[in-house]
């Protein structure tokens, strides 16, 4: 549908809305109610609904057509207006109106070989299309920041930003990658009773026992790292190590009481690890970072810094994964993952030169994160990518992929 058409049918909703704006206002007050109408019409009491509230949406013209109800509905209220008009000539007069902006509204279902819900279907989709990226832009955080407050009210827990800072390299080990990760909360709201916050589990570098593939000894290390969580957190951590179909390392953490902290930070903690594989020896592996959102969080800010040898001219291409749906709804997904086709979400990925409002109110915390993860490293060897997502996705994982 092309905007001039778009164009046109606002001003025929526009017509259809003052047409029966002024229809209701030429009927006796007491009848100009939804529930006044439907007994002074006799008609049913959802259809005088639909038209009451049509006729006052504050709305444009475009929200008619989802408004009021069909043009055979809207001709028989208008018929039953004149028929109980005794002869008054400002309502006859309205209702022949209001009767010709109908007739329109099926003219235009018929030129277009719609439903109603159709043509609904088709205006939607043509404003997404005509409006700007701004626009689409700001109408997705709006998508986004409705899931976040909806998730936060069924947790009884959020945060105001989960922040992460990973150096990826080649390992001493052959095959392998070495991986510094370090990782901090900021802003926990936790209402009493709510579930523990889990802020990092790490698995997915480890073979799986079903592959019956032999594992390679992983060096591994995980848990509080008690230097950065002096530097900026005074939460309490505990770390447990759990051993199933896959290792995995869970942080669990305690905010009953979160005091205040430095920089706003309540929780902080390092993962180093030289199990994952490295993607330039395996047709399989893939070098993908990827961020965990286990609570309702209101900003995602991923730092990724990749050495130029494990980064050979590939390119970031960012997804967003669903680790609670059911599995097998992924086209080429494992037996455990399912990929959200759509979601009202563009993931930012750029070069970390890139800045923005919400990145900047963490921007020394992040320098931190970051100061952490290079130890031993040289940020020389190193291109340094973000992934940055206002509202992210409550129970996703917000992975970067770089082929």
């Amino acid at each position: 549908m092309q905007r001039k058409q778009l164009d046109q049918l606002q001003r025929d909703g526009d017509r259809l809305i003052a047409a029966w704006q002024q229809l209701l206002a030429t009927l006796p007050e007491p009848a100009q109610g939804i529930s006044a109408l439907a007994r002074y019409l006799s008609l049913p009491k959802g259809t005088c609904q639909r038209i009451v509230e049509g006729a006052n949406s504050s709305k444009d013209g475009l929200h008619a057509y989802a408004r009021f109800p069909g043009p055979e509905a809207l001709r028989s209220v208008a018929q039953a207006c004149i028929n109980a008009a005794n002869e008054d000539p400002a309502t006859i007069m309205a209702a022949e109106a209001a009767l010709g902006a109908t007739a329109k509204f099926a003219t235009v279902l018929q030129e277009t070989r719609l439903s109603q819900t159709g043509l609904i279907h088709a205006i939607a989709k043509a404003r997404a299309s005509n409006a700007g990226s701004a626009v689409r832009e700001d109408r997705q955080r709006t998508q986004r920041r409705a899931l976040f407050t909806a998730a936060s009210n069924v947790t009884g827990e959020q945060l105001d930003a989960k922040l992460a800072a990973g150096v990826y390299m080649p390992s001493d080990n052959p095959g392998r990658m070495h991986v510094q990760v370090a990782l901090a909360f900021r802003g926990i709201r936790r209402e009493p009773g709510a579930r523990p916050v889990v802020p990092f589990i790490y698995a997915g570098y480890w073979d799986h026992p079903a592959m019956h593939i032999r594992k390679a000894p992983p060096s591994t290390q995980s848990g509080a790292d008690w230097e950065i969580i002096e530097s900026l957190s005074t939460a309490g951590l505990r770390a447990e190590r759990i051993v199933g179909e896959q290792d995995r390392t869970l942080l669990v953490v305690d905010t009953e009481h979160v005091p205040a902290t430095k920089h706003g930070v309540d929780i902080a903690m390092t993962f180093n690890s030289d199990a994952p594989l490295d993607p330039r020896g395996s047709t399989t592996a893939r070098l993908a970072p990827s961020v965990r959102i286990m609570q309702p969080t209101r900003v995602l800010v991923h730092d990724m810094f990749i050495h130029r040898d494990l980064l050979e001219g590939r390119r970031p291409r960012a997804a967003c994964l669903s680790f609670s749906a059911p599995p097998g709804d992924s086209k080429g997904g494992s037996y455990q993952e399912c990929w959200y086709e759509r979601f009202p979400d563009e993931v930012l990925v750029s070069k970390l030169n890139r800045r923005s409002p919400d990145v900047d109110t963490y921007a020394e915390v992040l320098q931190t994160l970051s100061d952490k993860a290079f130890t031993g490293c040289s940020p020389a060897d190193f291109i340094a990518f973000r992934c940055h997502v206002a509202y992210p996705l409550w129970q996703s994982e917000y992975r970067v992929y770089f082929e």
